[in-house]
């Protein structure tokens, strides 16, 4: 498994699939929290197996772990 800051830096540029993809074979949780400026309703819960993602143009442009 990759490290996280390591991991948060590849996904940077991703296709949202792709991200989705990497996470999940890394063992991560993740979601998509805001897309094209318009943020999603999402739970505040803090999870140290989950990444963050937002969206741009169908493209990863911020990750976060949470």
């Amino acid at each position: 498994m990759k490290l996280e800051t390591e991991l948060l830096e590849t996904l940077i540029g991703m296709s949202e699939t792709d991200a989705y993809k990497l996470c999940k074979e890394n063992g991560y949780a993740s979601r998509t929290t805001i897309e094209d400026g318009k943020p999603y309703i999402i739970t505040c819960d803090l999870r140290f197996d989950r990444v963050n993602f937002e969206i741009e143009n169908g493209l990863v442009t911020k990750a976060n772990i949470g």
